[in-house]
């Protein structure tokens, strides 16, 4: 019911995809993680970020991929 990062261990990676939900950053992570890329998404959806959330961010090189859909472009923005 929490809204939080998962899975939380992705933000020890210094390039990180965030993913629109939880099992495309399972997912990606499979994928991504042996290319030293991290894969993370909001629980509660697209457009669901508390502002603590970006000292997660500081540093890195974020990558954004949320649907293609209203949703999707506003929670990117």
């Amino acid at each position: 019911g929490k809204l939080r990062l998962f899975p939380i261990e992705q933000v020890s990676y210094n390039k990180i995809l965030i993913c629109g939900g939880e099992i495309k950053a399972i997912v990606a992570a499979r994928i991504l993680n042996e290319h030293n890329i991290g894969a993370i998404a909001a629980s509660g959806g697209e457009g669901k970020w508390k502002q603590e959330f970006n000292e997660y961010f500081v540093d890195k090189h974020v990558y954004i991929c949320f649907d293609i859909d209203t949703a999707g472009f506003n929670g990117a923005r």
